[in-house]
Formats: C-alpha cells, structure tokens, sequence
C-alpha cells in the first residue's frame, strides 16, 4: 500500500515572509493524496492533474521518466493540453497482482462496504434464511458495483460469484457462532499503455500513448 512520488512539486504560500508569500517546494505526498480522494476507488490517478501546483522542481527526461515507472515511482509531469498530472498509477509493491493503487483501493472499499453492509444480520439466529438474506444482501450491492462499472471483466462475463450455504456453513462452524460467505470479485485493469501498431502501406510503426 506504500506510494512513492516525485518530483517534489512547487507551491505558494501566500502566508509565509510574514504574509508576503513566495514560491516554495514540498514533497507531493499531500497532492497525491488529495488527488486519491477525488478519484472513485476503481480509477486508476495515471494521467490525472494535480491541483493546487505551480509545477515540478525539475523537469524529468522521458528515459528518466521510464526508469521511475518500472521502479514503481509515481511521476509527475507537465504535459502540454493536460497540466501538471502523474504519469502511472503503481503504488511500490513488487507484487505484479498488486501493485496497481486503483486495484488496492478497490480491495480495500469492498471490504468496508460489506463489514458494514452485512452489521444488520449480525447475531441473529443461524437459519437457511439468514443465509439467503446475506447472499442476496452482497449479490445486490455487487450488481450495483458492476453496473456502476466499478467491477467487471476485460470479457464482459458475471465479475462475481456469492457462495453462502449449508456446505461452507457445516454445524461446527454453526456451533462456533459463525457465518462464512465466500465472495469472488474480477477486478477491472487500467489500461496504463495503449499500443498502436500502425501499418500504412507496408510501413509498420509501433507508437505508445500513457
């Protein structure tokens, strides 16, 4: 869940130099965070801008910026139409499945969503019913989800599956007082690279926007 930024950005203070304000330098921790909490959980803050900024401390050159990708750094950039904005959206684990800000928070939200969603049944009496009414609960809110288009699949296949029955509810885990419901989401993946691969009268061409 660590995220890494850099440059550090340009601000100004209109409160320092005993109210004068200048121009300062900060380290960008608290714009990507303010920039996180605009973005809904599912989207990934690549190509999005960064408020509240006069610019970077320095320019990066596009080796540079490549190199800070790969060591899973989010880059800012000043990029012509668009402003000041970050270039990828990769938080510092060197786990491939996560290691994408936008996949951690989705996992993240889910979780919040559902402990309280499912606090109303807790502690009523362990029937059929209650296990019906819990899957229906979570099928419901996961439906919203997809059609939210906050979930789903590159295939547009069912993103879920809610399983909560008498068979991953056997009486010892009845007699422990619990209720297991096993819930498996698909996760949509930003597309951080889009790959041209032009061919134009036999002059072929490989080009890359991100």
């Amino acid at each position: 869940r660590v995220v890494m930024a850099y440059p550090w950005v340009k601000i100004y203070n209109p409160f320092a130099s005993g109210g004068k304000g200048r121009e300062e330098t900060h380290a960008p921790a608290s714009h990507v965070a303010g920039l996180l909490s605009a973005l809904s959980p599912h989207e990934s803050p690549s190509q999005s801008t960064i408020l509240g900024i006069l610019g970077f401390e320095r320019s990066l050159s596009r080796a540079e910026v490549f190199d800070l990708i790969v060591a899973r750094v989010l880059v800012g950039s000043s990029v012509y139409g668009q402003g000041f904005i970050l270039r990828n959206g990769n938080n510092a684990s060197s786990n491939g499945g996560k290691n994408q800000i936008s996949r951690r928070r989705m996992v993240n939200y889910l979780a919040k969503s559902l402990e309280s969603g499912l606090r109303p049944y807790t502690s009523k009496p362990h029937t059929p019913q209650l296990r019906l009414d819990v899957k229906t609960t979570i099928s419901a809110f996961l439906e919203n989800e997809y059609l939210q288009g906050r979930i789903g699949t590159a295939g547009g296949t069912k993103p879920y599956a809610v399983k909560c029955d008498s068979d991953n509810n056997p009486t010892p885990v009845v007699q422990a007082n619990q209720l297991i419901v096993d819930v498996q989401v698909s996760l949509l993946a930003p597309a951080d690279l889009i790959i041209v691969r032009l061919d134009a009268q036999q002059e072929k061409i490989t080009t890359l926007a991100g």
